[in-house]
């Protein structure tokens, strides 16, 4: 999964190859991993339903899916540099709670969060 994730990000970064409003969507992702669908699509101009459409068209992966892969990417990084407690990483990266992100986290990477900070 996290190989997967890996190449789908180098795609990404390819911003040739989506249109401009998922290249601008992707940016604006990577700045802010907590900004929602509706708040995207707000600062690009567009509907969300618009929006949703184009970038799950264009990434084989909808907006929260993405959302949540850079996130944890976001996380791992994190792990390796900081010493904040997993709950304080998750809040930082918009997620509800810590719960949530451990759940999510584990359905990306196939271990828990806890498991991957030990190692």
């Amino acid at each position: 999964m996290i190989l997967d994730f890996t190449k789908r990000v180098n795609r990404a970064r390819k911003f040739s190859e989506f249109i401009p409003i998922v290249s601008k969507t992707i940016n604006l992702i990577n700045e802010n991993t907590s900004i929602s669908l509706s708040e995207a699509a707000q600062e690009l101009g567009v509907s969300s339903h618009y929006l949703s459409r184009q970038f799950s068209k264009e990434t084989n992966m909808s907006f929260t899916k993405y959302k949540q892969n850079v996130a944890v990417k976001h996380a791992i990084k994190l792990m390796e540099i900081s010493n904040s407690s997993i709950t304080e990483i998750a809040l930082d990266l918009g997620f509800p709670n810590v719960n949530y992100f451990s759940k999510v986290f584990k359905q990306i990477t196939g271990v828990s969060p806890k498991k991957y900070k030990k190692n």
